[in-house]
């Protein structure tokens, strides 16, 4: 510990000694804050809903598809979301290719026939590869229509075989089975949606001024991680670094005393952050509210430290170093939310989210400040930090002896 704690008085002194210029280290991530607010204002900047276009091709044209056709042409099932047209196929393909409709939906021949004779109904869907976000809408709609359809289907072949046991003509039965069909479907539509809605609640829109000023304060520790750890990374020559290995002192050493400096300052400037929203009333913070977000943040701030100690340890070069921690923080700032919010995001992305360190930090601070939160999950994100903290230590342990 002898090495470490002489490091932490050098970076103490570097401090006191270059205390000019630490303003403008603290001021310039407000200039990237201004950056950042402006590209998340475009992104939450939202035009006006225009309703879904769907096209519906029937080509059965037997009473049931166009009772179906019907129901869901009718606006008022589905709402203003989604807009729904009868149109033959060639000019569904037609408009397809013009971008003017989603997708369309295709009742086959011999639907009905099959519906009554216990055959498997299927309604192909042609979406549009340039909506995809839309035509996954409306397959839910038809996932929603065959299910219906489905449960009517069972009841309706029921009827059927004890029907043809009645002294009644064809015709008969199947007025029979149509009114059956009828009652079936609006009935199950009566006990279910169309469209099974899940309301999402968007915090960035929802309270922007506390979201963004949250996301503002996360971005700029962030920025100030960095900043301190290339300030107190001194450049030493190739003589220097051999010297220091004579003297018994290691790589981890070196990097762990810039990690506990790094670490201290910036938790310094952070909770000032922090006492300042509650001294303007941003914020209402409780006793139990600061340690969650202290465990939060501090997880967070090693898991970050301790992975750019890792690139210093990997990388060759102070130049190419500053470049790959430059675009590691630009990374770990756009996945966290705080940039833009993960709601914004493709499904795909999100699915990885969780395994963002960032992204929980973040996530659970906000759940904590801004939605009372009595709890934060910090597992995961010690997790993190542990196997970060180990890869360094082998990582550091390899490059010594790969040197030696």
């Amino acid at each position: 510990m002898k090495p470490i704690r002489l490091f932490i008085e050098q970076h103490a002194k570097k401090v006191w000694r270059k205390w000019y210029s630490l303003p403008l280290l603290l001021l310039f991530p407000l200039i990237i804050i201004g950056l950042l607010a402006m590209i998340a204002v475009s992104f939450l900047t939202q035009e006006e809903e225009e309703a879904i276009q769907i096209g519906l091709v029937d080509l059965d044209e037997s009473e049931e598809t166009q009772m179906v056709n019907e129901l869901l042409s009718d606006t008022e099932e589905l709402g203003s979301l989604l807009e729904i047209t009868p149109m033959s196929e060639e000019e569904a393909e037609e408009k397809i290719k013009k971008d003017d409709i989603t997708s369309y939906i295709i009742f086959p021949e011999e639907f009905t026939d099959d519906l009554y004779r216990g055959h498997a109904t299927t309604i192909p869907l042609i979406g549009n590869p340039k909506q995809p976000t839309n035509s996954y809408i409306v397959k839910e709609l038809i996932d929603s229509v065959s299910r219906h359809i489905r449960a009517a289907q069972a009841n309706i072949l029921t009827m059927n075989k004890y029907a043809k046991d009645l002294p009644v003509t064809d015709e008969n039965r199947d007025q029979f089975l149509f009114k059956q069909f009828k009652d079936l479907l609006l009935q199950t539509l009566s006990r279910d949606q169309m469209l099974h809605e899940k309301e999402v609640a968007n915090q960035a829109t929802e309270t922007p001024a506390h979201y963004y000023m949250l996301a503002g304060w996360f971005v700029i520790v962030t920025i100030w991680l960095l900043g301190f750890y290339s300030f107190f990374t001194d450049e030493r020559d190739d003589r220097m670094q051999q010297r220091m290995r004579l003297y018994g002192v290691r790589d981890i050493q070196r990097i762990g005393a810039k990690i506990i400096s790094t670490f201290v300052l910036s938790g310094l400037f952070a909770a000032g952050g922090l006492w300042l929203f509650q001294v303007f009333g941003v914020f209402e913070f409780y006793p139990e509210d600061i340690g969650r977000i202290f465990s939060l943040m501090g997880l967070y701030s090693l898991a970050f430290l301790v992975i750019l100690a890792l690139i210093e340890t990997i990388a060759h070069g102070a130049k190419i170093q500053l470049l790959v921690q430059s675009v590691f923080t630009f990374l770990v700032l756009l996945l966290s939310g705080a940039i833009i919010p993960v709601l914004y995001y493709p499904a795909s992305i999100q699915s990885l989210l969780p395994y963002s360190f960032s992204t929980q930090a973040f996530h659970w601070v906000r759940e904590v400040v801004l939605n009372d939160r009595f709890y934060a999950e910090m597992l995961p994100i010690g997790m993190i930090t542990l196997i970060s903290c180990l890869v360094l230590l082998v990582a550091s342990w390899v490059k010594e002896r790969i040197r030696a």
